[in-house]
């Protein structure tokens, strides 16, 4: 969504940072936890501020940065949000027309709704990895966390096909992606 032009803001914890700040080709000297190639990529166009959702000071500013947001994403359990206070219905008490897109690994109902994984782990459960490799031997993976390179191209048309009907009506939403299913 930043690449196209919206004006995007990933919260991270302090205690807890997005672990691909931590993977990848750093540049010679002393690794910073803004100079990762993989995660400069991924990040391109985001600015970006560390969180403390466990406080309730870190809650009252994230609503208030809700307060201003046209769109809310989520990639935690589908509880999380909640848990907080941060969660669909909170958030439109806050502002009524706001989209909140959640994108749980395994979607917000059913047996595995509280599943948590990255892109490696949702390859190997929808059978990606299984088709990797030669017959006769183990499967070998995709080398790459497939999932979160592919997903945020179908969270981003979801957003934007949310967007659309505010515009056409004015009215929030709440949208959910299942990782595993757009695999």
């Amino acid at each position: 969504l930043a690449d196209l032009g919206a004006d995007v803001i990933k919260v991270e914890r302090a205690y807890r940072l997005d672990p691909i700040r931590q993977i990848g080709v750093q540049p010679p000297g002393e690794p910073s936890w803004d100079t990762n190639g993989q995660y400069n990529d991924c990040n391109v166009n985001k600015r970006a501020f560390t969180l403390n959702l466990n406080t309730p000071e870190g809650i009252a500013i994230a609503r208030r940065l809700a307060a201003t947001a046209d769109v809310v994403t989520s990639n935690y359990t589908p509880d999380r949000l909640d848990r907080w206070g941060l969660g669909y219905e909170a958030l439109r008490a806050i502002k009524p027309d706001i989209i909140v897109a959640n994108w749980a690994v395994m979607g917000i109902r059913g047996p595995h709704a509280g599943w948590r994984s990255y892109g490696s782990g949702i390859v190997a459960m929808c059978g990606l990895a299984d088709l990797s490799g030669f017959p006769g031997r183990d499967p070998i993976g995709l080398g790459t966390l497939h999932t979160d390179f592919t997903v945020p191209y179908f969270g981003a048309m979801q957003v934007m096909a949310a967007v659309l009907h505010h515009q056409r009506t004015g009215e929030g939403q709440y949208v959910e992606l299942a990782q595993y299913e757009s695999e």
